[in-house]
């Protein structure tokens, strides 16, 4: 859990549990409410108008070796934040009627994936579905584009890199940033590559 939101909770007293501040933090930022949670989490869409049963859970498995590596494109504030993006991606993107579906397929294949450590199922999944959901956000009008020049320049250099042999994904939150996806095996090679990346590995080397 973010020191800063436990800090923020105990000032007030408040003994809330994490799926309470799960739902608090969501609030804030639909991706906020995952970060309660170290290690895999699942995004609980919920069904209530006010978005109280909408949160995260944690996923009990864990991936020693897995890594993720932070392509910071650009960190200045978006243009058009996630949830103003994601309100006009419902009201004028036709494309938005087959994102549930594709939703829900692509967290079935990702639970495989997370039970069989099967690395190659896990980037190919995420990578696509990241892909898909900036088509989707881009068929909204007006269009949105979070993708810059240097986006598309780190998405050809892993594709190639790829192509190349090296097991190497990406995935993208509605912004110009990438997040890695590679095992600690190729992580010298990956860091030759992107020298500038930070490097997590959420449950350690193997």
């Amino acid at each position: 859990m973010p020191p800063s939101l436990r800090r923020l909770t105990d000032s007030f007293g408040l003994q809330l549990s994490k799926e309470q501040l799960s739902v608090v933090a969501r609030l804030g930022s639909g991706s906020a409410c995952r970060s309660i949670y170290s290690g895999f989490v699942e995004w609980q869409m919920g069904q209530r108008d006010d978005g109280r049963d909408s949160h995260a859970i944690a996923m009990q498995s864990d991936w020693p070796g897995l890594c993720i590596g932070l392509i910071k494109v650009d960190a200045s504030v978006k243009a058009t934040d996630s949830r103003s993006g994601m309100q006009r991606t419902v009201e004028t993107a036709h494309l938005y009627q087959s994102w549930p579906l594709q939703a829900a397929a692509d967290l079935q294949l990702l639970k495989q994936a997370i039970a069989e450590q099967n690395f190659e199922s896990l980037g190919r999944t995420a990578e696509h579905n990241a892909l898909s959901m900036h088509a989707t956000m881009l068929a909204s009008w007006p269009p949105l584009v979070y993708w810059q020049p240097d986006s598309l320049k780190m998405m050809h250099k892993i594709w190639k890199l790829r192509q190349d042999g090296l097991p190497i994904y990406f995935t993208m939150d509605a912004g110009p940033n990438l997040k890695l996806l590679f095992e600690s095996g190729t992580l010298a090679e990956v860091m030759r590559q992107f020298p500038d990346m930070e490097v997590i590995q959420p449950f350690g080397d193997v």
